[in-house]
């Protein structure tokens, strides 16, 4: 059906890395007839502030001294950037006694990743949230925001994160994260699987306050830049006058 659709279609505009390459490549969309527009951020809406911080840190437990790291996604991979985290954050409890790894989601190898806590002896350092009707709400709450999901749902709450003025860690393995974020401008990124650098990487962030400060300003501002609802319909005016000058 998508590729029926898409060979008697004008243009299809895909909001992912992801669904761009399924159009291209499983539906034979022509490369002049798809376009990459990710959706917007409502960037007067989303933003950091006091209150939103001390509303979200409340109904998560959190102690206005603690230091978090939050992450949203499922546990769908007995593997992966998940569990890299968790071994990262295992390295840096020793410097930072109030450090609090946030894990927003579930799925079937959440038990998995209970016990990995459990093994490193990290269960006063990791919250385990489980499923929110809104996590994206509960954002303001951390310090740091690390990505451990490569599809374009998740990819909204980085965007989120970034709107927010946070800092923002995650893998070069994202191929999603790769198109939003500049390495050391706008946020930091690692090689996937680099245990010891996103260790490195997370503890710059929370050991630097200028540091975390600057990546998350120009996160913001990129947001601004690319992310926001008038952006998003520059993008879309310049599809619709392509479809008519080529009618």
């Amino acid at each position: 059906m998508r590729k029926a659709v898409s060979q008697i279609s004008a243009f299809s505009v895909c909001v992912s890395t992801e669904i761009l390459n399924q159009a291209l490549n499983e539906d034979m969309t022509p490369k002049r007839k798809a376009r990459l527009i990710r959706d917007g951020i409502d960037v007067e809406e989303i933003k950091n502030n006091n209150q939103g911080r001390e509303i979200a840190r409340a109904a998560l437990g959190l102690k206005p001294e603690d230091v978090v790291l939050m992450a949203i996604g499922g546990f769908y991979s007995p593997d992966g950037s998940l569990e890299y985290l968790i071994r990262a954050v295992s390295q840096l409890t020793a410097e930072h006694r109030n450090l609090r790894l946030v894990l927003v989601g579930d799925g079937p190898y959440r038990g998995y990743m209970e016990k990995l806590v459990k093994a490193l002896v990290l269960q006063k350092y990791v919250i385990f949230a489980g499923n929110l009707t809104s996590p994206g709400n509960l954002i303001n709450a951390a310090d740091c925001y690390v990505p451990v999901s490569d599809n374009g749902r998740c990819l909204n709450n980085t965007l989120n994160a970034m709107a927010c003025s946070l800092p923002v860690v995650g893998c070069t393995g994202n191929g999603e994260l790769m198109g939003v974020i500049s390495n050391g401008k706008t946020g930091l990124m690692v090689d996937i699987g680099d245990v010891d650098d996103l260790a490195m990487c997370l503890n710059d962030v929370l050991s630097k306050p200028q540091l975390a400060t600057a990546l998350g300003n120009a996160a913001r501002k990129e947001i601004e830049r690319r992310f926001s609802w008038d952006q998003v319909c520059i993008q879309y005016l310049e599809v619709y006058k392509d479809v008519t000058r080529r009618n």
